[in-house]
């Protein structure tokens, strides 16, 4: 059951993603992250009732950028786990 999750949770994301495309909207939350959050920590972050808005701000609370979930998977996909969401 442990090693299906991270395949259910990018079931679940392309399952959110499917709905915007279809039907051009979907539920959103917003998560604020430091800039050195781990990407392989996002995989536990993900909900799969709600797509995900990622808010990086720095060590003083300032919004560096925002990040879809759409651009975090796809980066996991091209550089792996091993990167901080800064690094995107």
């Amino acid at each position: 059951m442990k090693k299906e999750m991270p395949f259910r949770i990018i079931f679940d994301f392309f399952n959110i993603k499917t709905k915007i495309n279809t039907i051009g909207f979907s539920k959103a939350k917003c998560v604020a992250v430091l800039e050195d959050f781990p990407l392989k920590d996002v995989i536990k972050i993900a909900d799969p009732k709600n797509y995900i808005i990622f808010v990086v701000i720095d060590s003083q609370g300032k919004i560096k950028k925002f990040l879809t979930e759409s651009e975090i998977f796809d980066n996991i996909i091209k550089k792996g786990l091993d990167l901080k969401i800064g690094q995107i």
